[in-house]
């Protein structure tokens, strides 16, 4: 019971910080919010480089201990930058994108810009069909990526991978989806975003299919899984963020995601035990992920039937 209650608190904790985050860089940027979201968002998929130096902490110290420092380590830095973080640039005299407003040029076009910009309030928002499109598009990939990260070492050692081969797969899942965190924000500046939100989600399914047939003699598949799985789940974390102020603005950016968020990580938590289950069940992960795969192609449809941005709710701020 209290590991599931210190599951849940990690897990809210770990959404709240992207959720305040992601309002930062939306309140801030709006000609390059994709590829400044995407940079901001590689920052959590280099979380892959502490997967050695929490394995060695544990052995060197034990997993109590090593707990313990790394939540000192947490407190040492984050922090000291969390105090960094500003709000909205209207409260420091500039405009998204750091332009200066001193001036009563710049002061001008600052309200111009502040009546104009459209937004919807959370409650507007919710009430859309494009809030429920994007939060159960994206669900079945929260389902999938926690189940895949939970139980990848326990699925190559049952295949006869060598517990070295699957750490390294382990560590490399996060690594790489900087590739598809930073790519896919780059490309959201220049393309149709839920389209690319719905590629991002069909790399992800693709990699899952290399995953299934993954086997002792056929370790070459985990090439193809990495590269797509990984891709493709980085691309669609920083896709939500840029999807939400896309269709909604950015006047209550931080209250839509946060609903959001909360909605996605119900998948979050259902992953790993559904897997679990399965594994207990028949005695192995066969089957699975091709059914994970399955139910991520609906997350695609949603996607890609969601209304465009012309026909969402307008209001001004």
């Amino acid at each position: 019971m209290f590991y599931v209650a210190f599951v849940l608190m990690a897990v809210g904790i770990s959404s709240c910080g992207l959720s305040v985050t992601m309002t930062a860089v939306a309140n801030w940027f709006r000609k390059r919010v994709g590829l400044a979201s995407g940079i901001m968002i590689c920052g959590y998929g280099s979380s892959g480089l502490l997967v050695p130096i929490m394995v060695g902490l544990i052995d060197a110290y034990g997993w109590r201990m090593a707990l313990v420092i790394l939540a000192l380590g947490m407190l040492a830095i984050g922090l000291p930058l969390s105090l960094l973080v500003r709000h909205k640039p209207e409260q420091y005299g500039y405009l998204p994108d750091g332009e200066d407003s001193d001036t009563a040029i710049a002061t001008e076009r600052l309200v111009i810009s502040t009546v104009s910009e459209t937004s919807l309030g959370a409650k507007q928002a919710m009430k859309t069909r494009t809030f429920w499109h994007i939060a159960l598009a994206l669900m079945p990939q929260f389902v999938v990526v926690s189940a895949v990260t939970t139980h990848v070492m326990p699925y190559l050692s049952s295949l006869g991978v060598v517990r070295s081969m699957s750490g390294l797969v382990a560590t490399a899942i996060p690594l790489l989806s900087i590739g598809g965190r930073f790519g896919f924000g780059w490309l959201a500046d220049k393309y149709e975003k839920k389209r690319l939100s719905a590629i991002a989600l069909v790399s992800l399914t693709l990699g899952l299919i290399c995953f299934e047939y993954t086997s002792a003699g056929w370790t070459g598949l985990l090439v193809p899984f990495l590269v797509l799985f990984g891709f493709g789940y980085g691309g669609n974390v920083s896709m939500l963020g840029i999807l939400v102020r896309e269709y909604f603005g950015r006047g209550s950016f931080g209250t839509i995601i946060g609903f959001i968020w909360g909605i996605l990580m119900v998948g979050t938590m259902a992953g790993p035990p559904i897997a679990g289950w399965v594994f207990d069940y028949w005695g192995s992960y066969q089957g699975v992920w091709l059914a994970f795969a399955g139910f991520n192609i609906l997350g695609v449809i949603i996607m890609t039937i969601m209304p465009p941005v012309s026909t969402r709710i307008q209001t001004t701020v």
